[in-house]
């Protein structure tokens, strides 16, 4: 599984460079270096109960590749509901509402799949919650950023987008998915299925 989603993080990183070389390579090294930074906050909370690696890199990969990719694909189904046939432009309705919400979903979706099975022996505190959702958001920030990097016309709109983007907030898609964390944390020391629903949403 690890394998295969980083595979497929690679494979689109590849694809943006192919379209735009040079911005998709200022986007890979400086949203690395910021979200560098992010995935070592996270390690240091983590380490007083180290959670298994692999949970770890699966966390961040989920990030950055399915829960972008379940974005994009939901993201234009839901658009193409609202705006009428033949228009180009996106709704507002998709920007301020509809995309926060599907990728939240998308990035919380890692942590009901910890809720299953033995991974739900990793959730044994809030910490490990936080620690796991603030993983899936640097994930998805980070090839988000490179996304948005690799899209200016020209390098200095690239530049300007890396500034706005990694110094600004760096740690916002980690904070967004750290609601859905505290949801699922609740959920868990919850027996009653409807109350659990009621925390997760």
């Amino acid at each position: 599984m690890l394998i295969l989603l980083g595979t497929l993080a690679g494979l689109i990183v590849v694809g943006l460079t192919a379209l735009n070389p040079v911005g998709a390579s200022v986007g890979f090294v400086l949203s690395g270096v910021a979200i560098g930074v992010v995935v070592f906050a996270y390690i240091w909370l983590d380490r007083w109960e180290p959670e298994p690696p692999r949970l770890l890199v699966f966390a961040f990969l989920w990030g950055a590749s399915v829960a972008v990719i379940l974005s994009v694909i939901i993201g234009l189904f839901v658009d193409s509901l609202i705006v009428q046939s033949g228009s180009e432009d996106v709704s507002w309705v998709s920007i301020a509402i509809g995309a926060p919400v599907i990728e939240e979903a998308a990035k919380g979706a890692f942590l009901l799949l910890m809720m299953t099975g033995r991974r739900r022996n990793e959730l044994n505190s809030l910490t490990d919650c936080l620690v796991y959702a603030g993983l899936v958001g640097a994930g998805f920030a980070w090839l988000e950023d490179i996304l948005y990097i690799a899209g200016g016309e020209t390098l200095g709109d690239s530049l300007l987008t890396a500034g706005v983007r990694l110094i600004m907030g760096p740690f916002a898609h980690s904070l967004f998915t750290t609601m859905f964390a505290l949801g699922v944390w609740f959920a868990l020391q919850n027996r009653n299925p409807a109350v659990k629903s009621f925390y997760i949403l």
